[in-house]
């Protein structure tokens, strides 16, 4: 039974373990670290993924901080050769720090005292505003690699790891266990036995973008401002660009107005950035475990000789201290220009999160993006699926070649025959369909088929499509709706409702009937993989959907969890998942996997099936078009059709109001 204790697998968890063995003297195989999350996971509760990482001076310059910088940037040199090299994910690279008000002496006498090749930047090669700046050598993470290499290294000598959520500090003593550290982060903010009210978020967002050729870091503080840009060592040239300082804000939500204005800032301070086209992996969002007061370092006696020792609120340096804007809304406002003949600047779309946000509550995003075989095969979802693959050419017309919509062909596998309906209505329609012979399926496999389908890059498709319409000259606003009624301006005509997951808690709705479907995805670089290829199970969905005009994603999936709301994602996962996907196309493993991205994301079903209906309350028209599950982008041009009829249909209601 373990003596010793480490609650929380965060950055500061790994150091403080680290501390144990090599400082303190504890034998490896007398530690357990107890933690919800491991590194592989992503939550916005579980911080230290989505760090930017690097040894910078943004920290206090109290004495005992600077204490702390001091010696881990003196002693990373030691965990870097004990994780094994620079390949580890931690490596030296030059850097430059400006800030726009000087940061006081004790700061800059202790950084002078220990920093490799430091010098002050002369005040005539400072940018405008700046009024002090500094050249060193520092120390970069690749935060995801290096944890993952971290937690590696300690279990390999010993330590025990074990995946639990604890309620209560107290579940982290057993009978013989004379010390716990709390290394909860932002967790120590509602952990019964600790509950620091002192403890607050500091949120960040963060452009991920691939620029082999910036191999610098360069960062400017401002007094409520921060714009860094650090390059990720042995990331296949990934480089990471932010960011903000929001104190006590919660989201992990990404919006697309902040990597606007996180790109403007960055390129601005490193011109070099638009030496070649920005290519852009990932937006994330990050909460910063901040503590009024500062980060705690504290000893408390419990009971019986038992000791509690807390290290957390570390805040953004644990590395260095220690409506519908969705698929079917876009769909239904194209119906209502092209079909219904509706004048586009009659047609406003209210929405929370518009195409470049990232939001667990915003699925469309974080779509497969394919035309696939698993909607249910009732005749309406058939129609709408049959209807949507023989409009989407006149769709990928209007909005250029190259708008993140292409054909590929695609093989999907059932476990089950998905019976005569469904396979007579695709064969009626689908490109190259042709029955893949009983000799050549896989074991447990009763049915399939190839035809040629449609493949989405979903975001990329997202935001040209409001591109398009924006130029049409249809309105979108970003509003978030508390009632239905709010959509209703002063000359509106009718109103339709295509909130998905939001119809479930959307007053003046509130549809019972609505449950997520939670899916988790990988995001790999992949070009050698220009096929889609599906299984779909009982409770289970395998899937391999490569990204068009997407410079060679891969999509591959995944799970059909029903009414789980987390937005988390689990290594566990991620490993069934590629075991799975390689298994059904073992031709993924050809090159070796390069993992881009994991992301979760919640299908908005519904038991009955989608929602298409009309409704005429105190004497205005809404119409209801949500509910589509996991095939809003193969059926969704077939219910907004069909919305944007039952519009057409009553249209003597609308001539009373």
């Amino acid at each position: 039974m373990s003596e010793v204790v480490v609650v929380g697998c965060g950055i500061i968890g790994l150091y403080t373990t680290y501390c144990l063995i090599n400082e303190a003297g504890v034998s490896p195989d007398k530690i357990t670290v107890f933690a919800k999350y491991m590194p592989g996971d992503q939550s916005i509760l579980y911080t230290s993924p989505w760090a930017g990482g690097n040894f910078s001076c943004i920290t206090p310059n109290d004495s005992e901080t600077l204490a702390f910088d001091k010696y881990t940037y003196t002693h990373l040199a030691e965990i870097q050769k004990k994780l094994g090299g620079p390949s580890c994910g931690l490596d030296n690279k030059p850097s430059t720090e400006l800030w726009d008000n000087y940061p006081g002496d004790e700061k800059i006498a202790s950084l002078k005292s220990y920093l490799k090749d430091f010098k002050v930047v002369p005040k005539s090669e400072l940018p405008e505003g700046v009024e002090f700046g500094i050249k060193m050598t520092t120390w970069d993470f690749n935060c995801p690699f290096f944890l993952s290499n971290f937690k590696k290294y300690l279990e390999k000598i010993g330590v025990n790891f074990v995946r639990k959520e604890l309620t209560h500090i107290s579940q982290a003593y057993k009978a013989r266990t004379k010390a716990v550290f709390n290394c909860t982060g932002i967790g120590a903010a509602i952990l019964k036995g600790v509950e620091d009210t002192k403890v607050y978020p500091t949120r960040g967002q963060v452009v991920v973008v691939k620029a082999p050729h910036i191999q610098q870091n360069k960062m400017r503080w401002g007094a409520d401002y921060a714009t860094y840009i650090i390059p990720r060592p042995y990331s296949n040239n990934e480089l990471v660009l932010g960011g903000f300082l929001q104190k006590d804000n919660w989201t992990a939500d990404t919006f697309e107005l902040e990597t606007e204005d996180i790109i403007k800032r960055t390129t601005e301070l490193l011109p070099e950035i638009l030496d070649r086209p920005l290519e852009i992996i990932r937006v994330a969002a990050g909460l910063r475990p901040s503590r009024h007061g500062g980060v705690r370092i504290e000893l408390e006696e419990v009971e019986d000789g038992k000791v509690l020792i807390h290290n957390y609120g570390a805040s953004g340096y644990g590395y260095q201290a220690g409506f519908g804007s969705g698929i079917v809304g876009l769909y239904t406002a194209w119906c209502l220009v092209h079909y219904a003949k509706i004048s586009p600047s009659n047609i406003q779309i209210i929405a929370e999160f518009l195409p470049g946000d990232q939001s667990i509550n915003f699925t469309s995003p974080w779509a497969g993006g394919n035309f696939s075989c698993i909607s249910p095969d009732d005749s309406d979802t058939l129609e709408y699926d049959k209807f949507t693959y023989t409009h989407l050419e006149e769709l990928k017309r209007a909005l250029g070649s190259n708008c993140g919509l292409e054909m590929k062909p695609s093989t999907e596998f059932w476990d089950e025959y998905p019976g005569d309906a469904k396979i007579n209505s695709l064969k009626g329609y689908l490109k190259n369909f042709s029955v893949i012979k009983k000799s050549e399926l896989p074991s447990g496999v009763a049915y399939g088929i190839k035809f040629t389908t449609w493949n989405f890059y979903c975001p990329f498709f997202l935001r040209n499509l409001r591109a398009y319409l924006e130029k049409l000259n249809v309105k979108f606003q970003r509003k978030k709706l508390t009632h239905i009624s709010q959509a209703y301006l002063p000359h509106t005509s009718a109103v339709f409702n295509c909130t998905g997951n939001g119809a479930f808690s959307l007053s003046g709705v509130k549809d019972s009937n609505c449950y997520p479907t939670r899916g988790q995805v990988l995001v790999v670089k992949a070009p050698h993989i220009q096929e889609n290829r599906m299984r779909w199970g009982l409770d289970y969905a395998t899937y391999i959907i490569p990204r068009p005009h997407s410079d060679g994603q891969l999509i591959l999936g995944g799970f059909l969890q029903k009414d789980n709301w987390t937005a988390d994602t689990f290594d566990e996962e991620s490993k069934d998942i590629i075991k799975r996907t390689t298994a059904l196309l073992p031709k993924i493993l050809d090159k070796p996997i390069e993992v881009l991205g994991v992301a979760a994301g919640l299908r908005p079903s519904r038991y009955g099936g989608a929602r298409i209906e009309a409704q005429v309350i105190e004497n205005k028209l809404i119409i209801h078009n949500y509910g589509a599950g996991g095939y809003g982008y193969q059926a969704g041009l077939g219910m907004a059709q069909r919305a944007v009829d039952l519009f057409d249909q009553n249209k003597a209601v609308l001539a009373k109001l």
